[in-house]
Protein backbone atom coordinates (compact mmCIF):
# COMPACT_ATOMS: atom_id res chain seq x y z
CA UNK A 1 0.00 0.00 0.00
CA UNK A 2 1.13 3.42 -0.49
CA UNK A 3 1.52 5.80 1.84
CA UNK A 4 0.35 9.63 1.85
CA UNK A 5 0.73 10.68 5.04
CA UNK A 6 1.72 13.16 7.38
CA UNK A 7 5.39 11.21 7.56
CA UNK A 8 7.70 12.46 4.33
CA UNK A 9 10.12 10.35 3.24
CA UNK A 10 13.63 10.93 5.44
CA UNK A 11 16.25 13.07 3.26
CA UNK A 12 18.86 9.81 2.29
CA UNK A 13 21.72 12.49 2.17
CA UNK A 14 25.07 10.42 3.44
CA UNK A 15 23.25 7.00 2.99
CA UNK A 16 25.12 4.18 1.62
CA UNK A 17 24.21 3.17 -2.35
CA UNK A 18 22.48 -0.39 -0.49
CA UNK A 19 20.84 1.70 2.06
CA UNK A 20 18.79 3.80 -0.87
CA UNK A 21 17.84 0.91 -2.94
CA UNK A 22 16.34 -0.93 -0.15
CA UNK A 23 14.41 1.68 0.86
CA UNK A 24 13.55 2.35 -2.58
CA UNK A 25 12.97 -1.36 -2.85
CA UNK A 26 10.33 -1.68 0.41
CA UNK A 27 8.48 1.37 -1.84
CA UNK A 28 8.25 -0.57 -4.76
CA UNK A 29 7.12 -3.59 -3.23
CA UNK A 30 4.58 -2.19 -1.21
CA UNK A 31 3.43 -2.51 2.42
CA UNK A 32 1.25 -1.69 4.85
CA UNK A 33 1.78 1.13 7.80
CA UNK A 34 0.31 0.14 11.33
CA UNK A 35 -1.21 3.90 11.74
CA UNK A 36 -3.13 2.49 8.42
CA UNK A 37 -4.97 -0.37 9.51
CA UNK A 38 -7.94 0.33 11.77
CA UNK A 39 -8.24 -1.71 14.76
CA UNK A 40 -10.12 -4.51 14.41
CA UNK A 41 -8.82 -5.04 10.83
CA UNK A 42 -7.13 -8.51 10.40
CA UNK A 43 -3.86 -9.23 7.91
CA UNK A 44 -3.15 -12.45 6.45
CA UNK A 45 0.77 -12.85 5.91
CA UNK A 46 2.70 -14.98 4.00
CA UNK A 47 5.98 -15.97 5.33
CA UNK A 48 8.73 -18.86 3.80
CA UNK A 49 6.96 -21.28 5.68
CA UNK A 50 3.44 -20.71 6.73
CA UNK A 51 0.68 -18.24 6.51
CA UNK A 52 0.11 -15.90 9.70
CA UNK A 53 -2.69 -14.01 10.66
CA UNK A 54 -2.52 -10.75 12.55
CA UNK A 55 -5.31 -8.84 14.48
CA UNK A 56 -4.74 -5.42 15.59
CA UNK A 57 -6.73 -4.86 18.79
CA UNK A 58 -5.50 -1.76 20.04
CA UNK A 59 -3.34 1.24 18.80
CA UNK A 60 -0.19 -1.10 18.61
CA UNK A 61 -1.08 -4.29 20.12
CA UNK A 62 -1.94 -7.12 17.64
CA UNK A 63 -2.27 -10.86 18.20
CA UNK A 64 -0.75 -13.15 15.53
CA UNK A 65 -1.53 -16.82 15.21
CA UNK A 66 -0.41 -19.38 12.38
CA UNK A 67 2.79 -20.48 13.41
CA UNK A 68 2.98 -24.01 14.55
CA UNK A 69 5.49 -24.23 16.78
CA UNK A 70 5.78 -20.30 18.26
CA UNK A 71 2.28 -19.24 18.24
CA UNK A 72 -0.27 -21.66 17.33
CA UNK A 73 -2.83 -20.34 18.90
CA UNK A 74 -3.38 -16.12 19.44
CA UNK A 75 -0.83 -14.32 21.32
CA UNK A 76 -0.24 -10.50 22.03
CA UNK A 77 2.31 -8.87 20.13
CA UNK A 78 3.83 -5.43 19.90
CA UNK A 79 4.78 -4.86 15.59
CA UNK A 80 8.35 -2.98 16.15
CA UNK A 81 8.42 -2.44 12.21
CA UNK A 82 10.12 -4.17 9.58
CA UNK A 83 14.26 -4.54 8.51
CA UNK A 84 16.10 -5.83 4.92
CA UNK A 85 17.98 -8.59 7.57
CA UNK A 86 20.46 -6.25 8.76
CA UNK A 87 20.25 -3.50 11.74
CA UNK A 88 18.55 -0.41 9.89
CA UNK A 89 14.76 -0.68 11.10
CA UNK A 90 11.21 0.99 9.34
CA UNK A 91 9.49 1.69 12.11
CA UNK A 92 6.24 0.95 12.30
CA UNK A 93 5.86 -0.87 8.54
CA UNK A 94 4.95 -4.37 7.72
CA UNK A 95 6.81 -4.63 4.18
CA UNK A 96 6.56 -6.82 1.98
CA UNK A 97 10.05 -8.75 1.25
CA UNK A 98 11.29 -7.55 4.82
CA UNK A 99 11.73 -9.06 8.24
CA UNK A 100 8.63 -8.13 10.54
CA UNK A 101 10.05 -7.62 13.88
CA UNK A 102 7.77 -7.98 16.78
CA UNK A 103 7.65 -8.88 20.74
CA UNK A 104 5.47 -10.57 22.70
CA UNK A 105 3.75 -7.75 25.03
CA UNK A 106 3.14 -10.64 28.12
CA UNK A 107 6.94 -12.10 27.53
CA UNK A 108 8.07 -13.92 30.35
CA UNK A 109 12.04 -13.03 32.46
CA UNK A 110 12.24 -16.97 33.05
CA UNK A 111 12.09 -17.67 29.04
CA UNK A 112 14.27 -14.35 28.36
CA UNK A 113 17.15 -15.94 30.49
CA UNK A 114 16.98 -19.22 28.59
CA UNK A 115 17.12 -17.88 25.46
CA UNK A 116 20.18 -15.50 26.82
CA UNK A 117 22.05 -18.68 28.19
CA UNK A 118 21.53 -20.53 25.12
CA UNK A 119 22.83 -17.57 23.07
CA UNK A 120 26.09 -17.53 25.07
CA UNK A 121 26.55 -20.91 24.83
CA UNK A 122 25.95 -20.62 20.69
CA UNK A 123 28.23 -18.11 20.36
CA UNK A 124 30.35 -19.25 22.89
CA UNK A 125 30.85 -15.84 24.53
CA UNK A 126 31.77 -14.00 20.65
CA UNK A 127 30.51 -10.24 20.76
CA UNK A 128 28.45 -9.76 17.35
CA UNK A 129 27.14 -6.06 16.21
CA UNK A 130 27.22 -3.19 18.47
CA UNK A 131 25.25 -5.41 21.42
CA UNK A 132 25.98 -8.33 22.85
CA UNK A 133 22.50 -9.44 21.84
CA UNK A 134 23.39 -11.47 19.03
CA UNK A 135 20.65 -13.10 17.06
CA UNK A 136 20.23 -17.44 16.81
CA UNK A 137 18.36 -19.24 13.48
CA UNK A 138 15.65 -20.61 14.45
CA UNK A 139 14.29 -21.65 10.67
CA UNK A 140 12.88 -18.29 9.09
CA UNK A 141 12.79 -16.87 12.67
CA UNK A 142 15.35 -14.97 14.16
CA UNK A 143 15.09 -14.53 18.38
CA UNK A 144 17.53 -12.26 20.50
CA UNK A 145 17.88 -11.88 24.45
CA UNK A 146 15.10 -9.56 24.57
CA UNK A 147 12.20 -11.87 23.07
CA UNK A 148 12.26 -10.07 19.73
CA UNK A 149 10.70 -12.07 16.78
CA UNK A 150 11.67 -11.47 13.32
CA UNK A 151 9.91 -12.90 10.14
CA UNK A 152 10.33 -12.97 6.37
CA UNK A 153 7.16 -11.30 5.03
CA UNK A 154 6.57 -12.91 1.61
CA UNK A 155 2.94 -11.44 0.94
CA UNK A 156 0.38 -9.99 2.50
CA UNK A 157 -2.48 -11.86 1.08
CA UNK A 158 -5.44 -10.40 2.46
CA UNK A 159 -6.61 -7.25 4.65
CA UNK A 160 -10.08 -8.08 6.18
CA UNK A 161 -11.65 -4.84 7.22
CA UNK A 162 -13.07 -4.60 10.77
CA UNK A 163 -16.87 -5.07 11.14
CA UNK A 164 -18.54 -2.11 11.03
Amino acid sequence: MKRDSKLSRPSMEGWSRDIIRNFEQSERDGGVYIDDIEVGACLRIRTTDHTALLVKCSENEFFICGHPRYYPSPIPISIIGSTWGGMMLKRQFIGIGMHLQFIRTNWKPGIRRRIRHSLSRFFRGRRYGFTHAAFRAVGEYLVDDRGIRTARILAIEEIIPAAA
